[in-house]
């Protein structure tokens, strides 16, 4: 080995030893949070799945479907849900602009809304709903709209999760 090799040598070997400690330190410093007794506060359940047929290559479409997803049996007053688009990266090749709009209704009343954009690379959005009361049933309704690259079908597939929006002591 020739001293320019030894260099680069000694260099890995350097940068692999600072890797190997940063990464124990980072490990080692990680606090735990144990939490329990936690309830159930909420029941999310599916609803209208979002398929697009007859799309055309470069001509825009929208398309209303109602109660994507039903959230039941609420027994706190504030909540977050999270509603994001699992396959976005496959989507991409099939359009080239892809809205979402999302909202969070209590019966007809609105809560809250947000935008799922392709090429915004918004992939999911947080809505909250407050005040809730009487375990009220919500509904997730999405507005979609955009120019497919091709010609043809595709189906979103949608997920969403529910939290309280109020903290947990631990």
């Amino acid at each position: 080995m020739n001293a320019k090799e030894k260099s680069y040598t000694m260099a890995l070997a350097a940068l692999l030893l600072i890797g190997l400690s940063a990464a124990w330190a980072g490990y080692s410093s990680v606090a735990t949070i144990s939490a329990s007794d936690i309830a159930d506060f909420a029941s999310v359940s599916p609803g209208s799945g979002l398929s697009l047929t007859g799309l055309k290559k470069n001509v825009w479409f929208y398309k209303n479907v109602f109660s994507v997803f039903t959230i039941s049996k609420v027994n706190v007053s504030d909540i977050y849900v999270l509603v994001g688009v699992i396959n976005m990266a496959d989507l991409a090749d099939d359009f080239r602009s892809l809205n979402l709009n999302v909202t969070l209704k209590k019966d007809t009343t609105v809560e809250d809304w947000g935008v799922i954009s392709l090429e915004g690379g918004t992939g999911s959005v947080l809505l909250q709903a407050t005040g809730l009361s009487g375990s009220p049933n919500l509904t997730v309704d999405i507005y979609v709209w955009g120019r497919p690259a091709k010609t043809g079908s595709a189906t979103i597939s949608l997920y969403c999760a529910v939290e309280p929006a109020t903290g947990v002591s631990a």
